[in-house]
């Protein structure tokens, strides 16, 4: 399986070549692998597609993908201290104290 920085060098090229995006819509689903291998990506499998193109999907700010997601989920500790603080006037202060 290819890595995400293996498949993230072919998102470049391929937006980077309107000729070879067309040679990939003119292949379709049976000639794809003839043609990434033929630019030196025979490594990419549909597989690999499928696992990394999230991380090229648009998002809307703040939101997370599901990597970001998994990251953080559990990651982080919740435990909450709560202090209170009582007043007591001068007075009542005053008289306890004697």
């Amino acid at each position: 399986m290819a890595s995400l920085e293996r498949f993230t060098e072919l998102m470049r090229v391929v937006a980077a070549d309107d000729a070879l995006r067309a040679r990939l819509e003119k292949a379709g689903d049976a000639g794809r692998a003839e043609v990434l291998a033929s630019i030196g990506f025979p490594d990419i499998t549909d597989e690999d597609a499928a696992k990394h193109w999230i991380h090229f999907q648009p998002r809307k700010a703040g939101e997370l993908n599901a990597a970001e997601l998994a990251t953080v989920a559990g990651g982080v500790d919740t435990t909450m201290t709560v202090t209170t603080t009582t007043i007591v006037p001068a007075a009542t202060s005053a008289a306890a104290a004697t």
